[in-house]
């Protein structure tokens, strides 16, 4: 069964004065194995373009490129898929592989069944809160235990977080 690298899973932010193309290859320098795009506040038009773009350069550098929310886009681009919370019913043989976003235990508790049977991974997400607590690691660990999907934190993970 195809998976997603275990590793630093990275995820684009759309709140960035920066150029995207130049943090996805920061992101990917400093050791992202997947690079999740991920902006809701921008048009159709210019979402795709950027897509395709970082997709190019994630496939330059052999790393996971996954499209938040967009199936149509995820589908012609043929690049894997993430959902936030409930995501429509689709039909999975068309992606390469598709994942859901949790936020918090119970969620996935009264959706296990359904994400057991139609996803292949697993978000966990925000692991921080905006004050750096630390609310969601026991969660990170429950789920891997119960969820028999490969499990990601994602998430209000920032460089001064990492050292709490």
């Amino acid at each position: 069964m195809e998976t997603l690298p275990s590793g630093l899973y990275g995820i684009t932010d759309s709140g960035l004065e920066s150029n995207l193309i130049e943090e996805v290859q920061l992101m990917i320098e400093c050791g992202a194995t997947t690079v999740e795009y991920r902006d809701k506040q921008i048009d159709c038009l210019t979402f795709s373009k950027n897509a395709e773009q970082i997709m190019e350069v994630c496939a330059k550098s052999g790393v996971a490129f996954v499209i938040n929310g967009d199936y149509p886009l995820a589908l012609r681009l043929q690049s894997h898929l993430i959902f936030e919370d409930d995501p429509p019913v689709l039909g999975g043989a068309f992606f390469n592989l598709i994942g859901i976003c949790a936020s918090d235990y119970s969620h996935f508790k009264k959706n296990a069944d359904r994400i057991l049977a139609e996803f292949d991974f697993l978000s966990v997400c925000p692991l921080f809160d905006k004050f750096g607590k630390s609310y969601l690691f026991e969660l990170v660990k429950e789920l891997a235990d119960d969820a028999a999907l490969p499990v990601f934190a994602s998430g209000g993970i920032t460089l001064i977080m990492c050292f709490l």
